[in-house]
């Protein structure tokens, strides 16, 4: 038995049962009317103020093990659904005029419960997880961001992809075979010289495992790539003395917040704004690069996460 409370038993969502299935469906619905979703949120659940996230609001617990246990769905499978809809949903949000940080539920183009309705009931979810990361990690490696990534990182992605073929074949690797490449992933990054590398090399890592050994490193490697390449299309923005500016203030408001040791950003906000490297990054010329930026840092989320999206519904009806 895994951390996670998973077996070798094949799991099929709410055990193959349709009534069951739309009875969670309904009450996804009911609660997220009744404002108990928090689309920004992922594995979370306030019992005091009734608000989580879409796991959460379902079974009322921020616990993938009671998720898996009510429903039926292996919990990495559904960090994993969670991640890649709340991706999609920041950018409806962010998309919307003016911005926002929140919308009712109903408002959306993207139901919260087709999380729930896309999910085949006739077949055993576990090999999924393991089917979309040797996906990703495929896909990452035929990345131009990969382009000047160290050999043994890259090395160490193909070794983890390959794991991962085998898990969703129904041949699972020996405890050891995981341990040994991931301890060759670990020393790939410790030796990478630069961010990208040691930034895929730490994913490469984190998913050198057989998915049920912790059910948020699929979600986790997903953000993650997704994390970079938003800063990648934003970085392309600015120039190299802008960078160097933005490093600048960075440091001196760091400086300042740390004196305070304080996490009120009103307080914070009014402690900084009169630095010099704040007020010269604040013209209206920063402005319009960093509206920019954040447009492109928005595609590539809305992109990625659709993309992802999209590879998942596959994976799920290869089952």
């Amino acid at each position: 038995m895994s951390p996670d409370g998973i077996g070798d038993a094949p799991q099929f969502a709410f055990n193959g049962d349709v009534a069951a299935r739309d009875s969670a469906v309904d009450r996804l619905r009911c609660r997220a009317r009744d404002g108990e979703l928090d689309l920004r949120q992922t594995q979370s659940w306030d019992a005091q103020a009734l608000r989580g996230s879409l796991m959460g609001t379902t079974v009322h617990s921020a616990d993938p093990a009671v998720y898996q246990a009510e429903t039926g769905i292996p919990a990495p499978l559904a960090v994993l659904q969670e991640t890649l809809f709340t991706l999609r949903i920041e950018w409806v949000l962010a998309s919307m005029d003016p911005p926002r940080v929140e919308a009712a539920p109903g408002s959306l183009d993207i139901p919260p419960e087709r999380w729930l309705e896309e999910l085949p009931l006739d077949a055993d979810l576990r090999p999924v997880t393991s089917r979309f990361l040797h996906y990703l990690l495929s896909w990452v490696l035929a990345h131009e961001m990969t382009r000047g990534v160290s050999a043994a990182v890259k090395t160490s992605m193909r070794d983890v992809a390959g794991l991962q073929a085998d898990a969703a074949s129904g041949r699972s690797p020996a405890p050891s075979v995981w341990a040994g490449i991931r301890n060759a992933a670990i020393q790939a990054t410790d030796a990478a010289a630069d961010d990208t590398s040691r930034t895929l090399g730490a994913i490469a890592e984190t998913v050198a495992w057989p998915p049920e050994e912790d059910s948020s490193a699929c979600a986790m490697a997903v953000a993650n790539i997704v994390g970079l390449l938003e800063s990648s299309a934003s970085d392309a923005h600015y120039t190299a003395e802008q960078h160097a500016q933005l490093e600048a203030r960075k440091v001196a408001v760091q400086k300042v917040l740390d004196e305070l040791d304080t996490q009120d950003r009103d307080v914070a906000r009014a402690a900084t704004r009169n630095l010099p490297e704040v007020v010269a990054t604040s013209t209206p010329e920063w402005e319009a690069c960093r509206k920019t930026a954040e447009l492109a840092r928005r595609s590539v989320r809305r992109q990625l996460a659709n993309q992802f999206h999209e590879e998942l519904v596959r994976c799920l009806a290869r089952c």
